[in-house]
């Protein structure tokens, strides 16, 4: 599954509107990634991830609105390449199967 943005909401008339983030196979380093990636987007004051959720919360400046398609691009070009993103995938399954097996039933929830 590829990485993809979308907004919760028109961003007219708002200061602040939601993105959800669909398709991220890790958990700090794209995060961050993408928070700056959204942050950078004109007419963004300020992007927060939501902790917990695949959510941002984007602070915009007034007067500004934002699109899907800007919001899905900004997601997309900072997502590693297919190839890794599958290979970190199949890397935390089995990371979480492993520890599974030795016990560690919390990693299975993580």
């Amino acid at each position: 599954m590829s990485p993809r943005g979308r907004l919760l909401g028109s961003t007219e008339h708002h200061e602040a509107v939601l993105v959800e983030v669909s398709g991220l196979v890790c958990e700090q380093i794209c995060v961050q990634r993408v928070r700056g990636s959204l942050a950078g987007l004109a007419g963004v004051e300020s992007a927060r991830h939501l902790p917990g959720t695949n959510q941002f919360r984007l602070t915009l400046s007034a007067g500004h609105n934002l699109s899907d398609s800007q919001v899905d691009r900004a997601v997309s070009r900072v997502v590693a390449l297919g190839f890794l993103r599958r290979w970190l995938g199949k890397a935390a399954t089995t990371i979480g199967i492993a520890a599974a097996d030795a016990g560690d039933t919390d990693a299975v929830a993580r």
